[in-house]
């Protein structure tokens, strides 16, 4: 019997797309869990905002835990990717010891990290904003090293997305995928395509 692939959502809930951002994860999580029974997958979720990576929810089958989880997000404040990517990869382990041996991450976000993992309010900003950025080098490095698969969908509303998201997908040696007013079945057949074992 096949163990199934956990999809670990990264949602991004930081700045001012939070909210937009949330809703299209609500979707996503729900269209996957509508398949997931079949192909024994489970999906996880972590958000990120402020100094820290929260788990939302554990991988879990459960439509409903989902919906509570996405319902009661909190939004705003920076954007600590370093931190959800080790929250990412911490989880990918004990899932692996458990079995499931395929990890999706699904990105959404627009991938602009501003948050170091040892948050020093005193640090200049500029230093701060390079120390966030090559600590997600770093720990994408560590991810794709570790087989874990990755979807980043690139939320960036303006006309022309400013690249970030694109250079995280390189960095994870994931896909990449421009959706900004994608809709939840949308960024669930992107992640499927992508894994391409559908």
């Amino acid at each position: 019997s096949k163990a199934g692939t956990l999809f670990c959502f990264l949602v991004d809930a930081s700045g001012s797309m939070a909210l937009h951002r949330m809703r299209q994860a609500k979707g996503a999580v729900n269209a996957l869990l509508q398949q997931a029974y079949v192909h024994r997958d489970q999906v996880a979720l972590l958000a990120f905002r402020g100094e820290r990576a929260d788990v939302l929810m554990p991988p879990s089958q459960s439509v409903e835990l989902a919906k509570r989880a996405l319902d009661v997000l909190p939004t705003g404040g920076g954007t600590p990717l370093a931190a959800a990517l080790l929250g990412a990869f911490q989880m990918a382990e004990q899932a692996r010891s458990r079995g499931i041996h395929q990890t999706t991450l699904v990105l959404i976000t627009d991938g602009r990290p501003n948050v170091p993992l040892n948050f020093d309010p005193q640090q200049a900003k500029q230093e701060r904003l390079a120390q966030a950025r090559e600590e997600v080098e770093r720990l994408s490095g560590r991810l794709r090293a570790a087989g874990i698969g990755a979807v980043v969908i690139d939320t960036q509303r303006s006309f022309v997305s400013r690249g970030e998201a694109q250079q995280l997908a390189t960095w994870l040696g994931g896909r990449y995928v421009y959706l900004p007013q994608g809709r939840g079945e949308e960024i669930a057949q992107a992640v499927l395509n992508a894994s391409g074992d559908r």
